[in-house]
């Protein structure tokens, strides 16, 4: 906002004019005492420009020329707006339009007698009936058509918004349910489009049949209020939120045509999802596909807006498809519980250099553990329930963030040797590792107090894993009420069955089936 102050200064405090300014506007231009014009008219895409609330401008004494039209304002007019004009017969134009301004046209205004106000594309709810009488206003035309000279009232429209002559009057719009003043379209290109695509989406997908479809199909209800769907301030579509909802078929591409797309979630349904056209969703960041039997992401690589993607309980199988190391902008990457298998490789995660989540449990990845050295914001991994060898480079998240907060399940593998000393450079780590062939705890792993959320603190190195020797279901003690039990054939750190215990309980077992049946034919002979 320097440029303002600039702006003030040099037009020595009677002219402010700007274009395509952003911030908040400064409290310092409504004490100008002097100023009679003020234009911060951005030229940008509705949605940017300045933003915050529109100041009352009460102490001006002068002013008589405001010009904020698209631009990004918000709440109410002010009732105090404009209330410091030393004349009242002065003629004032005020140009608002095209910002996200609501609530009602103050009633305080009726003390200015010959303004003309342009507030057409905001979200103004009710105009006080006391400017619907200011036969000046509007250049009188106020006068002949009411209310509708200033703003075409809900459920109308008209090419400027308002009634400007007797013979072009606000048309009703059947279409689409137009809720706020100051309508210029019965609905957009874009919003007969996009309806379009929802509508679509809704009958090839069995819609009828939903666990819930508030709202859908009805055209007197703004698209925005159908059930999962959210909208930007442009009232346009930025949400798709229908997981777990009985969706079936193949969701139309059509989708993808959504231009302010960000989230869509299906998760949970079983659908025929396809990734053709995804590259015309250019805003979209986040795609939930989890539990939809899915078999196949060709084509994913387009998606190259992407920071999140969950596809874990699916079909995918074989090695991890390529397409997805192209996604460089991803934070969350999960693909666990599918039939993956293969080697995971460093340098291909290496290229998701943005990764902050990693899910690849429970498929049958075989070969050693990366290091993931490459990807220094990686606080969240999990590769447990797979075939993993080896033993924990030294180098294992060697440049990951140390302030951050680390889980990391590398449990039910094949991994052996120790676990590396190096991991102590992490002051807060939550570590599964039970199920392995591990055979040594540095003793300065078990002085990190914050491990495992404070287990460590509480039972030391048992904290970590339970030794050689001993079992626990967790394989390890934790506040939860694990203990390490004793099993003397466990060679390893951190087992979580004791295979003796389990046999005995077995014949345990089968002695109470075996003397219950014995009791039942006894009685059955007495009687």
């Amino acid at each position: 906002m320097r440029s303002m102050y600039q702006c003030t200064n040099k037009f020595m405090y009677t002219t402010v004019s700007l274009y395509c300014a952003t911030g908040n506007l400064p409290l310092e231009i409504g004490l100008l005492p002097n100023l009679k014009s003020l234009s911060i008219h951005s030229t940008a895409e509705r949605g940017e420009g300045i933003t915050g609330a529109l100041l009352d401008f009460s102490h001006l004494r002068y002013l008589t020329h405001i010009d904020l039209g698209f631009n990004s304002l918000t709440g109410p007019i002010p009732n105090s707006f404009l209330a410091g004009i030393s004349d009242p017969l002065r003629i004032i134009t005020i140009d608002i339009n095209s910002n996200f301004l609501t609530g009602t046209l103050p009633a305080s205004l009726s003390h200015l007698q010959r303004v003309t106000i342009n507030a057409v594309n905001n979200k103004i709810e009710a105009i006080d009936k006391k400017l619907c009488s200011m036969s000046e206003w509007m250049q009188g035309v106020v006068e002949e058509a009411g209310c509708d000279a200033i703003l075409c009232p809900p459920g109308t429209f008209n090419i400027h918004g308002r009634q400007v002559t007797a013979s072009d009057p606000c048309q009703s719009c059947v279409e689409f349910p137009l809720a706020y003043y100051g309508h210029q379209k019965c609905g957009s290109e874009q919003k007969t489009r996009e309806k379009q695509i929802l509508v679509k989406l809704y009958n090839e997908c069995g819609g009828i049949n939903w666990k819930r479809n508030d709202n859908w199909g009805r055209f007197d209800i703004d698209y925005c209020a159908w059930y999962g769907i959210t909208c930007t301030r442009k009232d346009t579509i930025d949400s798709i939120l229908l997981g777990s909802n009985n969706l079936v078929g193949t969701p139309p591409s059509d989708i993808f045509e959504l231009k302010d797309l960000k989230w869509l979630w299906l998760y949970s349904n079983p659908i025929n999802f396809k990734f053709r056209g995804i590259d015309k969703a250019e805003k979209l960041t986040s795609l939930l596909l989890d539990s939809t039997g899915l078999t196949s992401i060709d084509g994913i690589s387009q998606a190259k807006t992407l920071h999140e993607i969950d596809l874990r309980f699916n079909s995918l199988m074989g090695t991890i498809s390529p397409e997805i190391f192209h996604l460089d902008q991803l934070e969350s990457l999960s693909l666990s519980n599918n039939n993956l298998l293969g080697t995971i490789s460093g340098s291909y995660f290496g290229k998701l250099s943005n990764l902050r989540k990693l899910r690849l449990g429970s498929n049958t990845f075989t070969g050693t553990l990366p290091d993931f050295v490459d990807n220094p914001l990686l606080a969240s991994l999990d590769v447990s329930n797979n075939k993993l060898t080896g033993t924990i480079s030294p180098l294992f998240l060697n440049n990951a963030i140390l302030s951050s907060y680390i889980s990391l399940d590398l449990s039910s593998n094949q991994l052996e040797g120790p676990v590396p000393r190096e991991l102590s450079r992490f002051d807060t780590l939550t570590l599964y590792l039970r199920g392995n062939k591990i055979d040594h705890i540095d003793p300065e792993l078990c002085k990190k107090e914050e491990w495992n959320k404070g287990d460590v603190r509480r039972f030391g190195c048992n904290g970590i894993m339970c030794p050689k020797g001993t079992y626990s279901e967790l394989g390890r003690q934790s506040h939860a009420g694990s203990t390490c039990d004793d099993c003397p054939e466990n060679p390893f750190y951190g087992a979580t069955t004791c295979s003796s215990i389990s046999s005995a309980n077995l014949i345990q077992l089968r002695l109470c089936v075996l003397f219950s049946v014995m009791s039942v034919v006894a009685t059955l002979i007495v009687l």
